[in-house]
């Protein structure tokens, strides 16, 4: 049995014991802020802040008494943190911040989507603003300074692993921290320890922090950033920003959670400190602000597989874009050359070079296709679609100039025929068009000279290059428009596209509405159809006038290509779609329209010029000279006489021919006469005629046999009335 000394003796011993416990448990006991010792159980919260899913600033007010332990570290937060999480039991969360209180958590790259991606550099500005005077903390000095000492932090927590507490006991790392593990060095700067002065935590806006993790926790901070709060003027109200600028590290063990997860949702925080000093009862207050970035959560994994243009890709580009950029070089310059060559002329040279400089700017600007500067997002629709647009603007003006000019021929003697609907509407409005910007001009700058404008009756009434230059700009001006529209709406820059899971993606240029680039290729596109249609309504005229075949092949196979670009961009609107093949696709089409043009339409006329080959103008184009007067006057007559013999055959009801007795002379070197011509085409037209019906075994009436009878008899009156020298 115990005596009873013993038991008083093991009583005093256990009282002992346990006063020695609770003493140091009081020491040591751990920080808490709104969580329990097993940092999971919520203790308390604030009314709107981000623990409620608010927005509101969230504040923490810590005081202890600094006389019963005093720091031996020499800057302001590490002597803090040493003091607040050794003396202090806990920090008190505010309901509500103080009035006046207000911090901002911002990243340009995280506002248009939340992801973050590790391994990459991230830019958050926090802005801080305080007014001291509706800080209802009783301090001891009344008098405010200029500028405060304060710090920064940024916090990243794990969401799935619940609330994320700015306040953190990090003494011990920060301890240890090095230069190396805390800021990525500046180029050209070698890397250098951290100084142990109070300066240690000055931060460089310029330099990068590491982000910097816990043993066994999701969660990554960065170093304390010192900064200076300045007050405004001379009131009470304290503001400051800092951009920090960090990058958190890769997982360094396993990332099958990033894997399955795609991407995991984080919590990024912004913390700043603000040392108040001593209150009116002479202990140490301390006040802790934190917010939250805009979307509360972002979403982190890491960095994804960004598909990049190859080297092959852009060694191929680079070749063809120098050799198709030399022979368009090459065709502009045996233009300008070659440009008073009879060939030239009738190609209309000044259009020509034109259409030839829009395919070298596209072909040597193909290369803005490539995904690796902001400019060239900029500079691809002026410089690529713009041109493409170009030239066909300049195809549509061409043909319609030799079909304005050269379709009366068809009806002569054929007054009472009535137009096709196509011709009658189509060609109608390109005349309108035409006609808008040349009449406000002629209205401004009218004079005695001015030509009435009304419709052509005869060929006479030749289009003037005036009239081609004011269609091609009405063409073009939609075209225009838009690009301009888009230059002031739209800043364009690369930006990274990632698939459903953020695994993967490819770098595009952004900030473009997809319907601009749909409605610039539309509009390309509709402008080399307009071309086709014209030169099939000039499929009846001189050949060596209208091209009519280069031009619809040409115009043709551009109007495929620009169609299937757009059908095609739809399908490769895809960020798992290789950049190597979109660069060639796109490509293709700038490249292809512009040698297309090139080889089908320009090429044949140099060829001709360059080789000698002696280029003979009709007549029936001819409005100026002596000898053109003439073959005019004559063309008159004959029309004058075919129309007078005309009536005379319906009213006698005979069908003898018109003989001439004027005699022509004509030599080899000449054109032909153009009564001559004019009865040729006529004959080719009737030819046709009679043509379509057999073959669609429909018989010929008595009229149209009498007109082919007599059609015949004229052209071979006429040849025989030609004095070959």
């Amino acid at each position: 049995m115990i005596d009873a000394a013993s038991f008083f003796l093991l009583v005093c011993c256990c009282c002992c014991t346990q006063n020695a416990v609770s003493a140091l448990s009081q020491q040591v006991a751990p920080h808490r802020s709104l969580q329990s010792n097993n940092n999971t159980t919520v203790l308390f919260g604030t009314r709107n802040g981000y623990d409620q899913g608010g927005n509101a600033t969230m504040c923490w007010q810590t005081t202890w008494n600094s006389s019963a332990q005093e720091s031996q570290k020499s800057n302001l937060i590490e002597s803090s943190n040493e003091e607040m999480f050794a003396l202090s039991d806990e920090s008190q969360l505010l309901p509500e911040c103080f009035a006046g209180t207000m911090l901002s958590v911002n990243s340009y790259d995280l506002e248009q989507e939340p992801q973050l991606f590790l391994g990459r550099p991230y830019t958050v500005g926090m802005d801080l603003e305080m007014d001291f005077a509706q800080v209802t903390i009783p301090l001891q000095n009344k008098t405010l300074p200029d500028i405060w000492e304060i710090y920064f932090r940024l916090h990243l927590c794990d969401a799935l692993q619940g609330w994320c507490d700015p306040i953190r006991d990090t003494r011990s790392e920060d301890a240890v921290l090095t230069r190396a593990q805390a800021d990525q060095p500046l180029p050209g700067e070698p890397v250098a320890e951290f100084p142990e002065t109070a300066d240690k935590w000055v931060y460089n806006p310029n330099v990068t922090l590491n982000g910097l993790t816990l043993m066994g926790e999701d969660y990554y901070y960065g170093r304390w950033c010192k900064w200076k709060l300045r007050r405004q003027n001379t009131t009470t109200l304290y503001r400051t920003t800092i951009p920090i600028t960090i990058e958190f590290p890769l997982p360094t063990n396993d990332n099958s959670i990033y894997e399955k997860m795609g991407a995991r949702p984080f919590v990024l925080l912004g913390q700043a400190v603000v040392p108040l000093g001593l209150t009116a009862e002479g202990e140490q207050v301390r006040l802790d602000v934190a917010q939250t970035v805009p979307s509360k959560v972002v979403y982190v994994s890491p960095p994804p597989e960004i598909a990049v243009v190859g080297n092959r890709t852009k060694i191929v580009l680079a070749v063809v874009i120098a050799v198709a950029g030399m022979f368009a070089f090459v065709c502009f310059g045996a233009i300008v050359v070659y440009r008073q060559h009879a060939m030239m002329r009738l190609a209309q040279a000044p259009f020509l070079a034109l259409m030839a400089a829009a395919c070298l700017v596209q072909i040597v600007f193909s290369f803005t296709h490539l995904p690796t500067k902001d400019e060239y997002c900029q500079l691809r629709g002026p410089l690529v679609q713009l041109p493409i647009a170009l030239v066909a603007a300049v195809l549509v003006g061409r043909v319609w100039r030799v079909y304005g000019t050269l379709s009366a021929v068809q009806r002569l003697g054929r007054s009472s025929e009535s137009q096709p609907w196509l011709d009658t509407y189509v060609v109608g409005c390109l005349d309108a068009l035409a006609r808008i910007p040349y009449s406000l001009w002629s209205s401004c700058h009218s004079s005695k000279n001015s030509k009435s404008k009304g419709p052509r009756k005869s060929i006479r009434s030749a289009v003037t290059a005036t009239e081609t230059w004011c269609l091609i700009g009405m063409l073009i001006a939609p075209q225009v428009a838009l690009q301009i529209y888009a230059a002031l709406h739209d800043n364009a820059r690369l930006v990274t596209e990632l698939n459903e899971l953020g695994t993967a993606g490819r770098v595009v240029c952004g900030n473009v509405d997809h319907w601009i680039t749909l409605v610039g290729t539309g509009i390309s596109c509709g402008l080399y159809l307009l071309a086709v249609i014209l030169a099939w309504l000039s499929r009846d005229l001189p050949f060596c006038f209208n091209e009519k075949d280069p031009i619809f092949h040409a115009a043709t196979i551009s109007a495929i290509i620009t169609a299937m670009s757009m059908a095609v961009a739809q399908v490769i609107d895809d960020p798992n779609t290789s950049p190597s093949a979109v660069v060639l696709l796109q490509s293709i089409v700038s490249i292809g329209i512009a040698l297309t043009v090139l080889v089908l339409l320009v090429w044949p006329k140099i060829h001709r010029a360059w080789s000698g080959q002696t280029v003979i103008m009709s007549q029936l184009l001819s409005s100026s000279g002596s000898s053109n007067a003439s073959n005019s006057n004559s063309s008159e007559a004959t029309t004058a006489s075919v129309t007078r013999s005309k009536h005379q055959q319906e009213e006698e009801g005979t069908t003898s021919p018109t003989f001439h007795d004027t005699t022509t002379t004509w030599n080899e070197h000449e054109a032909l006469p153009s009564h001559i011509e004019s009865q040729i085409w006529n004959l080719q037209m009737t030819f046709r005629g009679v043509t379509e019906k057999c073959g669609n075994g429909c018989t010929l009436s008595k009229t149209e046999w009498h007109q082919l009878q007599k059609s015949i008899q004229q052209l071979h009156t006429d040849l025989h009335q030609v004095h070959v020298e």
